[in-house]
């Protein structure tokens, strides 16, 4: 049971982590499963070996996969099947917008987004409370609770303003943009993201101050970034291999 939950978090912790830093500092998953962390038909056919390898874990590893491969059609099936039977996540719903967002199906994307910020309130006191597996990953690899949270919220808001933007709900994308500024305002891509925004609005002059602005933020952050994401991705590697392997089917 024990290595049942820890494995669940780990899972868990890996789809936050790539949904603040990409596919880059993951290989070594792929390396204790003896996949090619480049062979992307490898990593699908791995996650559909058998019916009973699909559950929420697998299929939503495996819909990520399909996110990285541009098949958003298939990624779409794995994730409506996760977030039916495993709902209570909102970076599940998170990259089911970002499928939808892909897939020009916009008010579907909003909705989406809107059903992950619902849900955070409920996920932090849950999945990230005093005695929570994922709590207790996340500060073995260097990151607090609010950390987690505050960076998933951030990510929430900024797609969800990306698709009111798309729907020329400029307004109301500007308040997404706002919000996810009060969490961290020193994020690069809380001002690129409002770069974007005004120059879909044809405001050359803001969208460039804005530019400027996210790039001076990240030139300043990029070193500490790259050092945080090789500590973590260290750490959740060493908990991998924590974690027996599953027996052969």
């Amino acid at each position: 049971m024990k290595t049942k939950l820890l494995r669940k978090a780990v899972v868990l912790l890996i789809a936050l982590f790539l949904v603040f830093v990409g596919f880059k500092y993951i290989s070594f998953y792929y390396m204790k499963k003896g996949i090619s962390a480049t062979d992307n038909a490898e990593k699908v056919k791995y996650f559909s070996k058998s019916a009973a390898m699909l559950n929420d874990q697998s299929r939503l590893l495996r819909a990520m996969t399909y996110i990285e491969m541009k098949r958003y059609d298939d990624a779409l099936v794995d994730l409506l099947y996760t977030v039916k039977h495993h709902s209570e996540y909102p970076v599940t719903y998170l990259y089911l917008g970002n499928v939808y967002y892909e897939l020009n199906k916009d008010e579907e994307a909003l909705k989406a987004y809107d059903s992950a910020l619902k849900l955070m309130p409920d996920y932090i006191a849950k999945e990230l409370g005093a005695k929570s597996a994922t709590k207790t990953l996340a500060e073995t690899y260097g990151m607090t609770s609010s950390q987690v949270a505050d960076n998933l919220t951030v990510k929430l808001y900024l797609d969800r303003a990306a698709s009111l933007a798309k729907l020329k709900r400029f307004a109301d994308s500007f308040t997404d943009v706002e919000k996810a500024r009060e969490v961290s305002p020193a994020d690069p891509y809380v001002y690129l993201a409002r770069s974007k925004i005004y120059e879909m609005m044809n405001d050359k002059k803001n969208s460039v101050k804005d530019y400027n602005t996210a790039f001076a933020l990240r030139r300043q952050a990029e070193e500490q970034m790259e050092k945080m994401q090789k500590q973590i991705a260290e750490k959740i590697k060493e908990n991998m291999e924590k974690i027996p392997a599953a027996p052969a089917k």
